[in-house]
Protein backbone atom coordinates (compact mmCIF):
# COMPACT_ATOMS: atom_id res chain seq x y z
CA UNK A 1 0.00 0.00 0.00
CA UNK A 2 1.61 3.31 -0.92
CA UNK A 3 0.86 6.53 0.79
CA UNK A 4 0.96 9.63 -0.69
CA UNK A 5 0.07 13.03 1.31
CA UNK A 6 -1.45 15.61 -0.58
CA UNK A 7 -2.62 18.62 0.87
CA UNK A 8 -4.04 17.70 4.22
CA UNK A 9 -5.48 14.76 2.13
CA UNK A 10 -3.98 11.07 2.24
CA UNK A 11 -4.60 8.69 -0.75
CA UNK A 12 -4.66 4.89 -1.04
CA UNK A 13 -4.44 3.33 -4.00
CA UNK A 14 -6.08 -0.04 -2.21
CA UNK A 15 -7.28 -2.44 -5.09
CA UNK A 16 -9.14 -5.49 -5.21
CA UNK A 17 -7.03 -7.93 -2.06
CA UNK A 18 -4.65 -10.24 -3.52
CA UNK A 19 -4.63 -13.12 -1.53
CA UNK A 20 -0.56 -14.41 -1.09
CA UNK A 21 1.30 -16.67 1.21
CA UNK A 22 2.22 -14.16 3.92
CA UNK A 23 5.61 -13.74 5.20
CA UNK A 24 3.58 -12.61 8.48
CA UNK A 25 2.99 -16.13 9.86
CA UNK A 26 5.68 -17.88 11.74
CA UNK A 27 5.95 -21.15 12.58
CA UNK A 28 6.12 -21.49 16.79
CA UNK A 29 6.61 -25.17 16.51
CA UNK A 30 4.24 -28.32 17.10
CA UNK A 31 1.02 -28.02 18.46
CA UNK A 32 0.11 -28.99 22.13
CA UNK A 33 -1.18 -33.18 22.00
CA UNK A 34 -4.34 -31.38 24.37
CA UNK A 35 -5.24 -28.14 22.24
CA UNK A 36 -8.13 -28.03 19.76
CA UNK A 37 -8.30 -27.68 16.14
CA UNK A 38 -11.70 -27.27 14.17
CA UNK A 39 -12.30 -28.49 11.01
CA UNK A 40 -15.14 -29.47 8.11
CA UNK A 41 -15.17 -32.91 6.36
CA UNK A 42 -17.34 -31.70 3.03
CA UNK A 43 -19.42 -34.84 2.02
CA UNK A 44 -20.85 -35.43 -1.31
CA UNK A 45 -23.93 -34.16 -2.58
CA UNK A 46 -27.34 -35.28 -4.29
CA UNK A 47 -29.38 -33.42 -5.79
CA UNK A 48 -27.20 -30.72 -7.24
CA UNK A 49 -29.71 -30.63 -10.77
CA UNK A 50 -33.21 -30.76 -8.97
CA UNK A 51 -31.38 -27.47 -6.40
CA UNK A 52 -30.23 -25.52 -9.15
CA UNK A 53 -33.96 -25.64 -10.66
CA UNK A 54 -35.40 -24.52 -6.91
CA UNK A 55 -32.90 -21.86 -6.95
CA UNK A 56 -34.06 -20.47 -10.41
CA UNK A 57 -37.75 -20.71 -9.35
CA UNK A 58 -37.35 -18.62 -5.67
CA UNK A 59 -35.42 -16.03 -7.90
CA UNK A 60 -36.86 -15.58 -10.96
CA UNK A 61 -39.87 -12.80 -10.43
CA UNK A 62 -42.24 -14.18 -13.39
CA UNK A 63 -42.00 -18.00 -11.39
CA UNK A 64 -45.25 -18.74 -8.77
CA UNK A 65 -42.53 -19.53 -6.63
CA UNK A 66 -40.47 -16.72 -6.49
CA UNK A 67 -39.26 -15.28 -3.35
CA UNK A 68 -40.65 -18.47 -1.47
CA UNK A 69 -37.44 -19.13 -0.28
CA UNK A 70 -36.37 -22.48 1.50
CA UNK A 71 -34.91 -23.12 4.87
CA UNK A 72 -31.35 -24.98 5.88
CA UNK A 73 -33.72 -28.36 6.75
CA UNK A 74 -35.68 -28.78 3.63
CA UNK A 75 -32.05 -27.97 1.38
CA UNK A 76 -30.54 -30.46 3.41
CA UNK A 77 -32.91 -33.08 2.74
CA UNK A 78 -32.25 -32.63 -1.24
CA UNK A 79 -28.83 -32.35 -0.81
CA UNK A 80 -27.43 -34.89 1.87
CA UNK A 81 -25.71 -37.95 0.49
CA UNK A 82 -26.97 -41.37 0.93
CA UNK A 83 -27.44 -42.34 4.84
CA UNK A 84 -24.95 -45.73 4.35
CA UNK A 85 -22.32 -43.42 3.11
CA UNK A 86 -23.22 -40.47 5.82
CA UNK A 87 -22.98 -43.90 8.21
CA UNK A 88 -20.01 -44.98 7.11
CA UNK A 89 -17.88 -41.56 7.70
CA UNK A 90 -20.10 -40.70 11.12
CA UNK A 91 -18.44 -44.47 12.14
CA UNK A 92 -15.50 -44.07 11.61
CA UNK A 93 -15.38 -40.52 13.40
CA UNK A 94 -16.95 -42.35 16.63
CA UNK A 95 -14.41 -45.54 15.94
CA UNK A 96 -11.51 -42.61 16.84
CA UNK A 97 -13.16 -41.47 19.88
CA UNK A 98 -14.69 -37.81 17.87
CA UNK A 99 -17.47 -36.84 20.18
CA UNK A 100 -17.64 -33.52 19.46
CA UNK A 101 -19.48 -32.91 15.68
CA UNK A 102 -22.11 -30.94 14.28
CA UNK A 103 -23.31 -32.91 11.31
CA UNK A 104 -25.16 -30.30 8.96
CA UNK A 105 -26.46 -32.92 6.02
CA UNK A 106 -23.39 -32.14 3.55
CA UNK A 107 -20.97 -31.66 5.78
CA UNK A 108 -19.39 -32.37 9.63
CA UNK A 109 -17.64 -29.82 11.30
CA UNK A 110 -15.36 -31.24 14.03
CA UNK A 111 -13.72 -29.78 16.97
CA UNK A 112 -11.09 -32.33 18.00
CA UNK A 113 -7.82 -32.89 20.15
CA UNK A 114 -4.54 -32.14 18.06
CA UNK A 115 -2.90 -35.58 18.85
CA UNK A 116 -6.33 -37.56 17.64
CA UNK A 117 -6.47 -35.40 14.27
CA UNK A 118 -2.88 -36.23 13.47
CA UNK A 119 -3.57 -39.88 14.44
CA UNK A 120 -7.06 -39.92 12.20
CA UNK A 121 -5.47 -37.72 9.25
CA UNK A 122 -1.69 -38.55 9.25
CA UNK A 123 -0.67 -35.46 9.54
CA UNK A 124 1.68 -33.06 11.99
CA UNK A 125 -0.08 -30.49 13.43
CA UNK A 126 1.84 -26.77 14.43
CA UNK A 127 1.14 -23.42 15.78
CA UNK A 128 1.53 -20.16 13.60
CA UNK A 129 1.13 -17.03 14.73
CA UNK A 130 0.81 -13.67 12.80
CA UNK A 131 2.82 -11.01 13.61
CA UNK A 132 0.41 -8.26 12.77
CA UNK A 133 -2.71 -9.19 14.03
CA UNK A 134 -1.69 -11.88 16.77
CA UNK A 135 -3.78 -14.51 15.73
CA UNK A 136 -3.05 -17.50 16.07
CA UNK A 137 -3.96 -20.75 13.70
CA UNK A 138 -3.22 -24.47 14.78
CA UNK A 139 -2.38 -26.19 10.95
CA UNK A 140 -0.56 -28.99 9.10
CA UNK A 141 2.29 -28.32 6.76
CA UNK A 142 1.73 -31.39 4.65
CA UNK A 143 -1.34 -33.09 2.94
CA UNK A 144 -4.05 -34.33 5.04
CA UNK A 145 -5.07 -38.50 4.30
CA UNK A 146 -8.61 -39.43 3.84
CA UNK A 147 -8.69 -43.25 4.59
CA UNK A 148 -9.08 -45.22 0.92
CA UNK A 149 -12.71 -46.81 1.89
CA UNK A 150 -14.13 -43.49 2.71
CA UNK A 151 -12.75 -41.26 -0.32
CA UNK A 152 -15.76 -41.89 -2.67
CA UNK A 153 -17.81 -40.08 0.56
CA UNK A 154 -15.37 -36.87 0.73
CA UNK A 155 -14.85 -34.25 -1.57
CA UNK A 156 -12.33 -32.93 0.65
CA UNK A 157 -11.46 -31.54 4.44
CA UNK A 158 -11.45 -27.87 5.05
CA UNK A 159 -9.20 -26.62 8.08
CA UNK A 160 -6.71 -29.44 8.30
CA UNK A 161 -3.84 -28.08 5.45
CA UNK A 162 -4.88 -24.97 4.04
CA UNK A 163 -2.36 -22.20 2.79
CA UNK A 164 -2.07 -19.21 5.23
CA UNK A 165 -2.55 -16.27 3.05
CA UNK A 166 -2.95 -12.60 4.30
CA UNK A 167 -4.05 -9.50 1.86
CA UNK A 168 -1.61 -7.60 0.09
CA UNK A 169 -1.91 -4.29 -1.09
CA UNK A 170 0.17 -3.70 -4.55
CA UNK A 171 1.63 0.12 -5.43
CA UNK A 172 -0.77 1.58 -7.65
CA UNK A 173 0.31 4.54 -9.44
CA UNK A 174 -2.46 6.43 -10.94
CA UNK A 175 -3.31 9.66 -13.22
CA UNK A 176 -6.11 10.31 -10.96
CA UNK A 177 -8.73 11.51 -13.27
CA UNK A 178 -10.89 13.39 -11.08
CA UNK A 179 -9.81 13.82 -6.92
CA UNK A 180 -13.42 14.39 -5.64
CA UNK A 181 -14.74 12.27 -2.97
CA UNK A 182 -17.09 9.81 -3.41
CA UNK A 183 -19.35 10.66 -0.39
CA UNK A 184 -22.84 10.11 0.63
CA UNK A 185 -24.37 12.90 -1.30
CA UNK A 186 -22.43 11.58 -4.67
CA UNK A 187 -23.79 7.83 -4.91
CA UNK A 188 -27.03 9.66 -4.40
CA UNK A 189 -26.64 12.03 -7.78
CA UNK A 190 -24.70 9.17 -9.93
CA UNK A 191 -27.61 6.77 -9.13
CA UNK A 192 -30.80 8.95 -8.63
CA UNK A 193 -31.06 7.83 -4.62
CA UNK A 194 -33.43 9.94 -2.47
CA UNK A 195 -31.15 11.05 0.26
CA UNK A 196 -34.18 11.24 3.11
CA UNK A 197 -34.40 7.41 2.27
CA UNK A 198 -33.13 5.68 5.65
CA UNK A 199 -34.10 2.08 5.91
CA UNK A 200 -36.86 1.64 8.75
CA UNK A 201 -37.33 -2.27 8.75
CA UNK A 202 -35.50 -5.09 9.38
CA UNK A 203 -32.52 -5.15 6.50
CA UNK A 204 -28.98 -6.58 7.18
CA UNK A 205 -25.81 -6.53 5.48
CA UNK A 206 -22.47 -7.65 5.99
CA UNK A 207 -18.86 -7.25 5.13
CA UNK A 208 -17.18 -10.19 4.90
CA UNK A 209 -13.66 -10.15 5.35
CA UNK A 210 -10.59 -13.24 5.81
CA UNK A 211 -8.12 -13.40 7.86
CA UNK A 212 -7.44 -10.81 9.49
CA UNK A 213 -8.10 -6.42 9.24
CA UNK A 214 -10.88 -4.85 10.99
CA UNK A 215 -12.56 -1.79 11.40
CA UNK A 216 -12.81 1.21 14.33
CA UNK A 217 -16.08 2.21 15.49
CA UNK A 218 -14.90 5.60 16.65
CA UNK A 219 -14.43 6.18 12.44
CA UNK A 220 -17.36 4.35 11.48
CA UNK A 221 -19.88 6.35 14.00
CA UNK A 222 -17.98 9.59 12.82
CA UNK A 223 -18.16 9.09 8.45
CA UNK A 224 -21.92 8.35 9.08
CA UNK A 225 -22.21 11.83 10.42
CA UNK A 226 -19.77 13.15 7.78
CA UNK A 227 -22.30 12.04 5.52
CA UNK A 228 -25.24 13.16 7.12
CA UNK A 229 -26.69 9.53 8.19
CA UNK A 230 -27.37 9.22 12.13
CA UNK A 231 -25.10 7.00 13.17
CA UNK A 232 -25.92 3.09 14.26
CA UNK A 233 -23.62 0.67 16.20
CA UNK A 234 -22.86 -2.26 14.83
CA UNK A 235 -25.52 -5.15 15.03
CA UNK A 236 -22.96 -8.30 15.28
CA UNK A 237 -19.22 -9.11 15.06
CA UNK A 238 -18.17 -12.80 14.10
CA UNK A 239 -15.00 -13.80 14.19
CA UNK A 240 -13.39 -10.83 16.07
CA UNK A 241 -12.25 -7.02 14.73
CA UNK A 242 -8.48 -6.08 15.66
CA UNK A 243 -9.36 -2.93 14.75
CA UNK A 244 -6.98 -2.00 12.17
CA UNK A 245 -7.28 -2.87 8.09
CA UNK A 246 -8.09 -0.35 5.46
CA UNK A 247 -10.28 -3.02 3.40
CA UNK A 248 -12.59 -3.89 6.34
CA UNK A 249 -13.00 -0.24 7.16
CA UNK A 250 -13.91 0.79 3.93
CA UNK A 251 -16.18 -1.87 3.42
CA UNK A 252 -18.35 -1.19 6.66
CA UNK A 253 -18.13 2.56 5.96
CA UNK A 254 -19.10 2.38 2.21
CA UNK A 255 -22.26 -0.05 3.33
CA UNK A 256 -23.18 2.38 6.23
CA UNK A 257 -23.12 5.38 4.43
CA UNK A 258 -25.10 4.53 1.11
CA UNK A 259 -27.54 2.14 3.18
CA UNK A 260 -28.38 4.63 6.22
CA UNK A 261 -29.99 2.87 9.71
CA UNK A 262 -28.73 -0.63 7.69
CA UNK A 263 -28.04 -3.37 10.46
CA UNK A 264 -24.48 -4.27 10.07
CA UNK A 265 -22.46 -7.18 10.34
CA UNK A 266 -19.05 -7.52 10.31
CA UNK A 267 -17.41 -11.18 9.45
CA UNK A 268 -14.07 -12.53 9.78
CA UNK A 269 -12.95 -16.13 8.51
CA UNK A 270 -9.65 -18.04 9.16
CA UNK A 271 -10.12 -19.98 5.51
CA UNK A 272 -11.44 -19.11 2.15
CA UNK A 273 -14.78 -19.49 0.61
CA UNK A 274 -16.14 -22.93 1.49
CA UNK A 275 -15.76 -22.48 5.22
CA UNK A 276 -17.38 -18.70 4.64
CA UNK A 277 -20.52 -20.57 2.49
CA UNK A 278 -20.65 -23.42 4.57
CA UNK A 279 -20.95 -21.61 8.07
CA UNK A 280 -23.34 -18.70 6.49
CA UNK A 281 -25.36 -21.61 5.51
CA UNK A 282 -25.94 -23.13 8.66
CA UNK A 283 -26.44 -20.22 10.88
CA UNK A 284 -30.16 -19.72 11.90
CA UNK A 285 -29.41 -15.83 12.15
CA UNK A 286 -27.92 -14.72 8.83
CA UNK A 287 -27.27 -11.12 7.21
CA UNK A 288 -29.45 -10.68 3.86
CA UNK A 289 -26.63 -9.57 1.52
CA UNK A 290 -22.93 -10.45 1.78
CA UNK A 291 -20.49 -7.96 0.75
CA UNK A 292 -17.02 -10.10 -0.46
CA UNK A 293 -14.28 -7.39 -2.13
CA UNK A 294 -11.97 -10.44 -2.33
CA UNK A 295 -11.04 -13.07 -4.26
CA UNK A 296 -8.52 -15.22 -6.57
CA UNK A 297 -7.61 -17.03 -9.95
CA UNK A 298 -10.19 -19.71 -10.89
CA UNK A 299 -7.49 -22.15 -12.25
CA UNK A 300 -5.39 -21.16 -8.87
CA UNK A 301 -7.60 -22.27 -5.78
CA UNK A 302 -5.27 -24.81 -4.35
CA UNK A 303 -2.49 -22.20 -3.87
CA UNK A 304 -4.65 -20.47 -1.90
CA UNK A 305 -6.86 -23.75 0.04
CA UNK A 306 -6.24 -27.19 0.05
CA UNK A 307 -7.12 -29.29 -2.72
CA UNK A 308 -4.99 -32.37 -1.38
CA UNK A 309 -4.09 -33.67 -4.52
CA UNK A 310 -7.82 -32.92 -6.70
CA UNK A 311 -7.75 -30.19 -9.15
CA UNK A 312 -9.05 -26.56 -8.59
CA UNK A 313 -12.48 -27.36 -10.42
CA UNK A 314 -13.33 -29.84 -7.51
CA UNK A 315 -12.79 -26.78 -5.01
CA UNK A 316 -14.94 -23.92 -7.58
CA UNK A 317 -17.92 -26.21 -8.13
CA UNK A 318 -18.36 -27.35 -4.88
CA UNK A 319 -18.12 -23.54 -3.61
CA UNK A 320 -20.39 -22.81 -6.40
CA UNK A 321 -23.11 -25.06 -4.98
CA UNK A 322 -23.03 -23.54 -1.66
CA UNK A 323 -23.45 -19.98 -2.69
CA UNK A 324 -26.71 -21.97 -4.60
CA UNK A 325 -27.84 -23.14 -1.21
CA UNK A 326 -27.33 -19.04 0.20
CA UNK A 327 -29.74 -17.97 -3.11
CA UNK A 328 -32.06 -21.02 -1.82
CA UNK A 329 -31.94 -19.33 1.29
CA UNK A 330 -32.56 -16.29 0.36
CA UNK A 331 -29.15 -14.23 0.39
CA UNK A 332 -27.84 -11.68 -1.80
CA UNK A 333 -23.79 -12.37 -2.26
CA UNK A 334 -22.33 -9.06 -4.17
CA UNK A 335 -19.16 -9.69 -5.29
CA UNK A 336 -15.66 -7.38 -6.57
CA UNK A 337 -15.15 -8.43 -9.99
CA UNK A 338 -11.19 -7.99 -9.54
CA UNK A 339 -8.56 -5.08 -9.99
CA UNK A 340 -6.46 -6.77 -12.64
CA UNK A 341 -8.55 -6.57 -15.94
CA UNK A 342 -9.26 -9.76 -17.68
CA UNK A 343 -5.93 -11.53 -17.34
CA UNK A 344 -5.67 -10.75 -13.32
CA UNK A 345 -3.46 -10.79 -11.04
CA UNK A 346 -1.79 -14.56 -12.11
CA UNK A 347 -0.65 -12.47 -15.14
CA UNK A 348 0.19 -9.22 -14.39
CA UNK A 349 3.01 -8.68 -16.82
CA UNK A 350 0.84 -10.33 -20.30
CA UNK A 351 2.82 -13.61 -20.34
CA UNK A 352 2.01 -15.34 -23.09
CA UNK A 353 3.16 -18.55 -22.09
CA UNK A 354 0.56 -19.37 -19.38
CA UNK A 355 -2.60 -18.32 -19.67
CA UNK A 356 -4.10 -14.87 -20.80
CA UNK A 357 -6.98 -14.73 -19.63
CA UNK A 358 -8.18 -15.78 -16.02
CA UNK A 359 -11.22 -15.31 -14.41
CA UNK A 360 -11.36 -15.15 -10.53
CA UNK A 361 -13.19 -16.59 -7.58
CA UNK A 362 -15.97 -15.74 -6.27
CA UNK A 363 -16.32 -12.44 -8.71
CA UNK A 364 -16.77 -15.34 -11.39
CA UNK A 365 -19.39 -17.48 -9.82
CA UNK A 366 -23.10 -17.73 -11.28
CA UNK A 367 -24.46 -17.63 -7.84
CA UNK A 368 -23.11 -13.97 -6.75
CA UNK A 369 -23.72 -10.23 -8.32
CA UNK A 370 -20.63 -9.22 -9.90
CA UNK A 371 -19.52 -5.85 -9.63
CA UNK A 372 -17.10 -4.25 -11.70
CA UNK A 373 -15.56 -0.72 -11.38
CA UNK A 374 -16.04 2.88 -13.12
CA UNK A 375 -14.73 6.50 -12.15
CA UNK A 376 -16.55 9.74 -12.43
CA UNK A 377 -15.11 12.05 -15.38
CA UNK A 378 -13.57 15.08 -14.76
CA UNK A 379 -16.31 17.96 -15.09
CA UNK A 380 -17.02 21.77 -14.31
CA UNK A 381 -20.09 21.45 -12.99
CA UNK A 382 -20.59 22.61 -9.50
CA UNK A 383 -23.34 21.61 -6.81
CA UNK A 384 -24.64 22.79 -3.63
CA UNK A 385 -22.89 20.24 -1.43
CA UNK A 386 -24.87 19.35 2.08
CA UNK A 387 -22.93 17.13 3.92
CA UNK A 388 -19.49 17.95 6.18
CA UNK A 389 -17.91 15.24 4.04
CA UNK A 390 -18.75 17.73 0.59
CA UNK A 391 -18.67 21.10 2.31
CA UNK A 392 -14.95 20.35 4.29
CA UNK A 393 -13.66 18.44 0.81
CA UNK A 394 -13.82 18.34 -2.98
CA UNK A 395 -16.36 16.00 -3.61
CA UNK A 396 -17.16 14.79 -7.52
CA UNK A 397 -19.57 16.85 -9.06
CA UNK A 398 -19.61 15.33 -12.57
CA UNK A 399 -22.26 13.05 -13.83
CA UNK A 400 -20.36 11.33 -16.35
CA UNK A 401 -18.47 8.24 -15.37
CA UNK A 402 -16.18 5.41 -17.78
CA UNK A 403 -15.19 2.32 -16.85
CA UNK A 404 -12.21 1.92 -14.58
CA UNK A 405 -8.63 1.25 -17.16
CA UNK A 406 -5.28 1.18 -16.68
CA UNK A 407 -4.80 4.26 -18.86
CA UNK A 408 -6.47 6.89 -16.85
CA UNK A 409 -5.93 5.19 -12.98
CA UNK A 410 -3.72 2.59 -13.01
CA UNK A 411 -5.44 -1.08 -12.64
CA UNK A 412 -8.09 -1.87 -14.52
CA UNK A 413 -11.70 -3.52 -13.54
CA UNK A 414 -12.02 -7.15 -13.78
CA UNK A 415 -14.06 -9.48 -16.15
CA UNK A 416 -14.24 -12.59 -18.13
CA UNK A 417 -15.92 -15.91 -18.31
CA UNK A 418 -16.65 -18.75 -15.78
CA UNK A 419 -14.35 -21.90 -17.49
CA UNK A 420 -15.67 -25.18 -15.03
CA UNK A 421 -18.49 -27.03 -15.15
CA UNK A 422 -20.60 -25.42 -12.89
CA UNK A 423 -20.19 -21.86 -14.39
CA UNK A 424 -22.03 -22.86 -17.59
CA UNK A 425 -24.12 -19.07 -19.09
CA UNK A 426 -27.44 -19.74 -16.82
CA UNK A 427 -30.39 -18.99 -18.32
CA UNK A 428 -31.12 -15.29 -17.15
CA UNK A 429 -27.64 -14.37 -18.57
CA UNK A 430 -28.50 -16.06 -22.24
CA UNK A 431 -29.97 -13.50 -24.33
CA UNK A 432 -28.21 -10.30 -23.05
CA UNK A 433 -24.65 -12.12 -23.25
CA UNK A 434 -24.93 -13.74 -26.10
CA UNK A 435 -26.02 -10.45 -27.57
CA UNK A 436 -22.95 -9.52 -27.18
CA UNK A 437 -21.03 -12.26 -28.28
CA UNK A 438 -22.72 -12.19 -31.94
CA UNK A 439 -22.42 -8.13 -32.04
CA UNK A 440 -19.61 -8.28 -34.36
CA UNK A 441 -17.11 -6.82 -31.13
CA UNK A 442 -13.15 -8.70 -31.53
CA UNK A 443 -13.11 -11.60 -28.82
CA UNK A 444 -10.20 -13.17 -27.80
CA UNK A 445 -9.24 -16.42 -29.61
CA UNK A 446 -7.83 -18.29 -26.97
CA UNK A 447 -8.27 -18.84 -23.03
CA UNK A 448 -11.69 -18.34 -22.28
CA UNK A 449 -14.98 -20.13 -22.40
CA UNK A 450 -17.42 -18.48 -24.78
CA UNK A 451 -20.32 -20.44 -23.71
CA UNK A 452 -19.57 -19.49 -19.93
CA UNK A 453 -21.21 -17.44 -17.41
CA UNK A 454 -19.89 -13.36 -18.18
CA UNK A 455 -19.06 -11.18 -15.24
CA UNK A 456 -19.33 -8.52 -14.43
CA UNK A 457 -23.07 -7.69 -13.78
CA UNK A 458 -23.13 -4.17 -13.06
CA UNK A 459 -20.35 -1.56 -12.52
CA UNK A 460 -20.37 1.22 -9.96
CA UNK A 461 -17.81 3.95 -8.91
CA UNK A 462 -14.90 2.41 -7.43
CA UNK A 463 -12.43 5.40 -7.69
CA UNK A 464 -11.19 8.10 -5.17
CA UNK A 465 -13.85 6.49 -2.25
CA UNK A 466 -13.12 8.33 1.19
CA UNK A 467 -12.47 6.24 4.02
CA UNK A 468 -12.11 7.74 7.34
CA UNK A 469 -8.55 6.12 9.15
CA UNK A 470 -7.62 7.53 13.03
CA UNK A 471 -9.43 10.69 12.09
CA UNK A 472 -8.20 11.54 8.36
CA UNK A 473 -9.47 10.51 5.29
CA UNK A 474 -7.93 8.34 2.48
CA UNK A 475 -9.07 8.23 -0.68
CA UNK A 476 -9.36 4.40 -1.71
CA UNK A 477 -9.66 2.91 -5.01
CA UNK A 478 -11.25 -0.45 -6.65
CA UNK A 479 -14.13 -2.88 -7.04
CA UNK A 480 -13.46 -3.36 -3.29
CA UNK A 481 -15.57 0.29 -3.02
CA UNK A 482 -17.84 -0.28 -5.92
CA UNK A 483 -18.81 -3.67 -4.25
CA UNK A 484 -19.92 -2.51 -1.00
CA UNK A 485 -21.69 0.70 -2.29
CA UNK A 486 -23.77 -2.21 -4.46
CA UNK A 487 -24.66 -4.36 -1.19
CA UNK A 488 -25.72 -0.78 0.29
CA UNK A 489 -28.03 0.12 -2.99
CA UNK A 490 -29.50 -3.53 -2.53
CA UNK A 491 -30.22 -2.78 1.11
CA UNK A 492 -31.95 0.29 0.03
CA UNK A 493 -34.54 -1.64 -2.26
CA UNK A 494 -35.09 -4.47 -0.04
CA UNK A 495 -36.29 -2.15 2.77
CA UNK A 496 -38.38 -0.66 -0.10
CA UNK A 497 -39.44 -4.43 -1.07
CA UNK A 498 -40.64 -5.16 2.83
CA UNK A 499 -42.20 -1.49 3.35
CA UNK A 500 -44.84 -2.64 0.45
CA UNK A 501 -45.03 -6.25 1.84
CA UNK A 502 -43.12 -8.05 -0.98
CA UNK A 503 -40.10 -10.42 -0.76
CA UNK A 504 -36.61 -9.40 -0.03
CA UNK A 505 -34.47 -9.84 -3.61
CA UNK A 506 -32.33 -12.53 -2.39
CA UNK A 507 -30.51 -13.33 -5.84
CA UNK A 508 -31.08 -10.69 -7.34
CA UNK A 509 -29.45 -11.51 -11.22
CA UNK A 510 -32.59 -12.91 -12.64
CA UNK A 511 -34.46 -9.79 -11.94
CA UNK A 512 -31.55 -7.58 -12.69
CA UNK A 513 -31.03 -9.13 -16.20
CA UNK A 514 -34.96 -8.81 -16.99
CA UNK A 515 -35.05 -5.40 -16.27
CA UNK A 516 -31.99 -4.32 -17.97
CA UNK A 517 -34.97 -5.27 -21.29
CA UNK A 518 -36.48 -1.69 -19.97
CA UNK A 519 -34.90 1.56 -21.09
CA UNK A 520 -33.78 3.61 -17.84
CA UNK A 521 -33.15 1.27 -15.19
CA UNK A 522 -28.86 1.13 -15.77
CA UNK A 523 -27.33 3.72 -16.79
CA UNK A 524 -23.86 2.47 -18.96
CA UNK A 525 -21.06 4.26 -18.65
CA UNK A 526 -18.29 4.99 -21.34
CA UNK A 527 -16.85 1.39 -21.95
CA UNK A 528 -13.04 0.80 -22.49
CA UNK A 529 -11.46 -2.35 -22.37
CA UNK A 530 -10.42 -5.31 -20.07
CA UNK A 531 -7.03 -6.32 -21.50
CA UNK A 532 -4.83 -4.05 -19.15
CA UNK A 533 -3.98 -4.87 -15.81
CA UNK A 534 -2.09 -2.82 -12.48
CA UNK A 535 1.07 -2.30 -14.28
CA UNK A 536 0.73 -2.41 -18.21
CA UNK A 537 -1.55 -3.00 -21.32
CA UNK A 538 -1.67 -6.20 -22.70
CA UNK A 539 -2.53 -6.86 -26.00
CA UNK A 540 -6.42 -7.21 -27.02
CA UNK A 541 -5.78 -11.02 -27.09
CA UNK A 542 -5.97 -10.57 -23.17
CA UNK A 543 -9.10 -9.07 -22.55
CA UNK A 544 -12.66 -7.62 -24.02
CA UNK A 545 -13.38 -4.84 -25.25
CA UNK A 546 -16.89 -2.86 -24.37
CA UNK A 547 -19.62 -2.54 -26.99
CA UNK A 548 -22.75 -0.71 -27.20
CA UNK A 549 -25.15 -3.44 -25.95
CA UNK A 550 -26.88 -3.65 -22.95
CA UNK A 551 -24.47 -6.07 -21.25
CA UNK A 552 -20.96 -6.41 -21.83
CA UNK A 553 -17.54 -7.72 -19.92
CA UNK A 554 -16.39 -4.74 -19.28
CA UNK A 555 -19.03 -2.63 -17.44
CA UNK A 556 -21.49 -5.26 -17.14
CA UNK A 557 -25.57 -3.79 -17.23
CA UNK A 558 -24.08 -0.32 -15.98
CA UNK A 559 -24.90 1.23 -12.66
CA UNK A 560 -28.96 1.02 -11.10
CA UNK A 561 -30.92 3.90 -11.52
CA UNK A 562 -32.51 3.17 -7.98
CA UNK A 563 -35.73 5.61 -8.36
CA UNK A 564 -36.67 3.86 -11.78
CA UNK A 565 -36.01 0.42 -10.22
CA UNK A 566 -37.95 1.07 -7.36
CA UNK A 567 -40.89 1.85 -9.87
CA UNK A 568 -40.17 -1.16 -12.14
CA UNK A 569 -40.70 -3.18 -9.02
CA UNK A 570 -44.17 -1.36 -8.13
CA UNK A 571 -45.09 -1.95 -11.34
CA UNK A 572 -43.92 -5.92 -11.93
CA UNK A 573 -45.57 -7.43 -8.70
CA UNK A 574 -49.22 -5.36 -9.18
CA UNK A 575 -49.06 -6.96 -12.20
CA UNK A 576 -48.16 -10.04 -11.07
CA UNK A 577 -51.13 -9.56 -8.46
Amino acid sequence: MIINIMIKQVFVFLLYPLLVLSNNWNNYGFAEDNSYITYTIALKQNNIDLLTSLAYNVSDPFHKDYGKYLTTEEINNYVKPDEEDTHSVLLWLMNNNVDKFNFYGDSIQITDKVKNVEKMLSVKIYKFVNDKTNKHVLKAKENYKIPDELDSYISFIDGISNPLFSVYDPYISSNDPDTGYIGREVIGRLYSIDQSWNISNNVSAAAIEFQGGGFSNDDLRQTQVNNNVNPRNVYKVIGGNAGGGTESKLDMQMIATTAPNVQLWYVNYNLWLYQMANDMFNRKEVPDILSISYGWAERDQCSVTNCNNKSSSVYVNRVNNEFMKLALRGMTLVVASGDAGSPGRTNEGCDNSTNLINPVLPGSSPWILSVGATFVEESNNTYNFKTPLCKENKCAAGLESQSINFDQTGWTTGAGFGIYSSEKRPGWQRYLVGEYIISGVHLPTKDWNINGRGYPDVSLVGHNCPVLDAGSYEAVDGTSCSTPIMAGILALLNDYQVSKGRPKLGFVNPLLYKMALTEGLFIKPKTTNTHCTEYLCCDSEFGFKGSNTLWDPVSGLGGPNVTAIMLYLDTLFENKV
